[in-house]
């Protein structure tokens, strides 16, 4: 870390050392948790003696504004004049087991493939100084469209596709680029991703709930006064059901009745385990269809890369929004993506993910038999429901801390009070050498709790005495 401090020269060098780290770390330069530049770093840039800059760090230690590690270093706990209970401590999470969904494992990322990639792809970028296409990167929509269209049997070309920052960006284009194209309702499934329906209301579209049963949304409740539909068709989120065969030929006879479009979000379509995964809804019309797909459940949510395949008519409208909301995504992460997908990586990193997952999905149905419960969904996805004890409720945000476990509710993502009391386990969270460990510890939490429960609802009434 580059760091700039300076001495008072009217000082002794001791305390003037001690002064200068004092001001960096309440002025936040050095913030709270920070690695302290080494001593000898320190004494190089102060012009001082080693040992004055180890006594000190020493005095800020004895005072508990730093903080030192074996092995690791110095650290800062807290900012000067701040409480004792602001100090930090060693990094624990608050709980041991991390449940929660919509992540991929943890570690997962291939890192050497994708620092390879990027190394590949800065070695070929030539800048010309030229406005970049607001659709994307030329070679990526090129990678994509032969991807999508072998892997998830998207019907496409590079012309069709939109660069953007995940889905949520995707989200927040579309609600201002179909509202700028008249449409005034859009259905949105329920449950769902959490405040997804607010990108829509923000653009001054109204939303309208849309049931999931176990065949999927009710599309049965569509109308013409509907110009737009969200749907999950392969995987749904959260429930983990797929879009009946029937309920897909409804829900696009709908939309070329009412010129209205369907919105689908693959959302983890790729890691179907029992058989092959469902074909896009988009293939059946692509002219009533937009297709949403990121590289969230694949690769991290944290990349922001995700892409939109647009019926003709949208892809200018949707473009110029994407252009003037985000900026567009910077053009080396495109690259860099390209070059992952065509170099076959990024493929073979799905290949090994599905069979990971699909190895946790048996482990996570076995072990929960065992506890006498069940997993909801098909065999797919990143995430699984389990139904809860019904007295086990979570906070007010939907998260549920169950023994050494934490995970969400289903209630988090429904908007209406319709479905009985679940957890949405996240069993693609955890890295490989603690997965097994925190199936086991909810499983046990299970246990306990239904047998608590149990006792509960079993207990005779207390008996009431007349004074």
């Amino acid at each position: 870390m580059d760091l700039f401090l300076s001495l008072d020269p009217s000082i002794p060098k001791r305390r003037g050392v001690e002064t200068a780290l004092r001001r960096s770390i309440a002025l936040g330069q050095l913030p709270v948790g920070s690695r302290v530049p080494g001593t000898r770093e320190l004494a190089t840039e102060l012009g001082v003696a080693r040992g004055t800059v180890t006594a000190a760090i020493d005095d800020l230690v004895a005072d508990g504004v730093l903080v030192t590690r074996e092995r690791a270093g110095t650290f800062v706990a807290r900012a000067p004049g701040a409480p004792d209970a602001a100090r930090v401590a060693p990094v624990e999470p608050t709980t041991r087991w991390d449940l929660r969904p919509g992540r991929p494992e943890a570690g997962s990322f291939p890192l050497a493939r994708w620092s390879a990639a990027l190394r590949r792809a800065a070695a070929g970028w030539t800048p010309t100084g030229a406005d970049e296409d607001a659709r994307g990167s030329l070679e990526l929509r090129a990678q994509l469209a032969a991807y999508l269209a072998r892997a998830r049997g998207v019907e496409t070309t590079p012309d069709s596709v939109v660069v953007c920052a995940g889905y949520r960006s995707a989200t927040n284009v579309l609600a201002v680029a179909l509202r700028g194209q008249g449409a005034e309702r859009v259905a949105i499934e329920d449950p769902a991703l959490p405040a997804l329906d607010t990108a829509w209301r923000w653009a001054g579209v109204q939303t309208v709930d849309l049931p999931v049963d176990a065949a999927g949304a009710r599309v049965d409740l569509l109308d013409s006064s509907i110009d737009a539909a969200v749907l999950t068709p392969a995987h749904q989120f959260p429930l983990g059901v797929v879009l009946s065969a029937a309920r897909r030929r409804d829900v696009l006879a709908w939309a070329a009745a009412s010129r209205s479009v369907v919105i689908e979000d693959d959302y983890d379509g790729e890691f179907r385990f029992d058989r092959r995964p469902v074909a896009a809804l988009q293939r059946s019309a692509p002219d009533r269809v937009i297709y949403i797909g990121s590289t969230s459940k694949s690769l991290d949510p944290r990349l922001r890369l995700g892409w939109m395949v647009l019926p003709p008519d949208l892809v200018g409208p949707v473009a110029a929004t994407t252009l003037a909301l985000t900026g567009g995504v910077p053009v080396l992460d495109q690259l860099a993506l390209a070059e992952l997908i065509r170099s076959g990586d990024y493929e073979r990193h799905i290949r090994r993910q599905r069979r990971e997952y699909a190895r946790r999905r048996v482990i996570l149905d076995q072990v929960l038999a065992q506890a006498g419960s069940t997993a909801s969904g098909i065999s797919a996805g990143l995430q699984a429901i389990v139904p809860l004890p019904p007295r086990s409720h979570g906070d007010e945000g939907g998260t549920l801390r169950a023994g050494d476990a934490v995970l969400h509710t289903l209630g988090r993502y429904s908007r209406t009070d319709d479905h009985p009391p679940s957890a949405v386990v996240g069993f693609a969270t955890p890295p490989r050498s603690q997965f097994d460990a925190a199936i086991h510890a909810f499983a046990q939490w299970l246990r306990e709790a239904s047998g608590a429960d149990a006792a509960r609802l079993i207990a005779p009434s207390p008996r009431h005495h007349a004074g």
